[in-house]
């Protein structure tokens, strides 16, 4: 059982966490080895991030100090919980999550995440995970935005041909 102060301090470490990086992935252990988990940490230290496993009632309290609304670990996750904070690549710390998914199947999950400081769900995690880089992102990006500026166009020429 955890001092009144171990938990503070648990708090604290979190909270810090918690306000240093601006995408955290819930992710949550049932069975798994410690050594899978630790193949999972280096791989993340790898690519400059991080997993840290919290009781979900302290992890719950870091994230409502560090300011984040919208999240409640101990409602609505079961078993325990681990926090990854992706401080370097976001994409390498999706990629290796969901590599890691595929080697435990049902005894490791991803839970949701906190992405820009905002809530997201688990959906948006796999979706962030199909692209290999932010600039693959950047590109879909800009590609939709220029189909539809050549759209307008288009159709303003098309206007403009038929009032000459």
């Amino acid at each position: 059982m955890l001092t009144r102060s171990q938990k503070r301090e648990i708090i604290d470490k979190t909270k810090t966490l918690v306000e240093q990086n601006e995408h955290i992935v819930f992710v949550t252990f049932s069975s798994v080895p410690t050594s899978l988990v630790e193949v999972l940490r280096t791989e993340l230290r790898a690519s400059k991030n991080g997993l840290k496993m919290v009781k979900k009632t302290l992890g719950d309290i870091a994230i409502k100090e560090a300011g984040i609304e919208g999240i409640n670990i101990k409602k609505n996750y079961k078993g325990s919980i681990g926090l990854v904070f992706a401080s370097g690549d976001l994409f390498a710390a999706i990629k290796a999550i969901t590599a890691f998914k595929k080697k435990c199947k049902e005894r490791f999950q991803i839970l949701g995440a906190i992405l820009e400081k905002k809530p997201a769900e688990v959906s948006a995690v796999t979706k962030l995970a199909s692209y290999p880089t932010l600039e693959c992102v950047h590109t879909t990006l800009v590609v939709c935005l220029n189909s539809g500026i050549q759209k307008l166009v288009s159709t303003l020429d098309q206007i403009r041909m038929q009032k000459a």
